[in-house]
């Protein structure tokens, strides 16, 4: 990126911190009690199976600084584990009805199923799931946070794996993984969220950032405490609002200390 235009973005964006939010996928003692660490503002949000499973583990977190849990609604492998057109239409239908009735604030996890088959045996599903997925976020749009792919430039809406803001009110997080993606220089993480402000705005555009930890595809590659503080950086310089670091368990005290000036 010119450097021209780097410091007359500076300039133009408020210094206003960041908040720094965290994403547990498995929420078990280990991985719960990093919360201590957490010592400044911060959401959690949870993966759970179902609204049940959610609110006992919700009942577990005793933090002042947690100001909101979210749920992560996930589904068991057979069913596509995260959240897609793609995914079993029983299980995108069970979870839809337990977030309206619960009335919680969700995270739609808006990726292609970790089993791959199942794009072509649900094919024939995905219009009308889709169909489905989008009448909920009309309804539900403002209690909904979605994690999407990146780059941004990608048109995923097609595929019913993004979610304007503009149009059903939601909060798009944008996954920004280096560790797991070579690709995404820091020159190419600007520009990018740079087109992601213009066509969201601020407000409504925020940024996940990881890994810290291994996921459930058991990835061994993590940030170090020097990258994750260049991209909160990076986060900070543009302006964005909120960031999801993945994930709560792989939190410790060389990331907390990177962490705590942008707090």
């Amino acid at each position: 990126m010119d450097k021209r235009k780097y410091f007359t973005i500076k300039k133009r964006i408020s210094g206003d911190k960041v908040i720094i939010n965290f994403y547990e996928e498995f929420p078990d003692e280990k991985s719960l009690s990093k919360i201590k660490l957490v010592k400044f503002p911060s959401k959690l949000v949870i993966a759970a199976q179902n609204i049940k499973e959610f609110k006992r583990i919700k009942k577990k977190i005793k933090n002042k600084n947690i100001k909101e849990i979210i749920w992560w609604p996930i589904l068991t492998n057979e069913e596509g584990y995260w959240l897609s057109p793609f995914s079993s239409r029983k299980a995108i239908k069970r979870i839809i009805e337990e977030a309206k009735k619960s009335k919680e604030t969700i995270m739609w996890d808006a990726e292609l199923p970790r089993n791959k088959i199942l794009i072509l045996k649900n094919f024939h599903q995905q219009p009308l799931n889709k169909s489905t997925i989008k009448n909920f976020f009309k309804e539900y749009g403002n209690k909904i946070y979605t994690s999407e792919y990146f780059p941004e430039k990608i048109h995923l809406e097609i595929l019913g794996l993004s979610f304007n803001p503009k149009k059903y009110n939601n909060k798009m997080i944008k996954m920004i993984y280096p560790s797991l993606n070579p690709i995404l220089t820091r020159d190419f993480i600007k520009e990018e969220i740079l087109t992601g402000i213009k066509k969201y705005g601020k407000n409504n555009f925020l940024i996940g950032l990881g890994l810290i930890s291994s996921g459930v595809e058991k990835s061994k590659k993590f940030l170090t405490p020097n990258e994750l503080e260049e991209l909160l950086e990076t986060c900070e310089l543009f302006g964005i609002k909120e960031v999801f670091i993945y994930r709560l368990g792989g939190l410790n005290k060389h990331y907390i200390q990177k962490i705590k000036r942008f707090v």
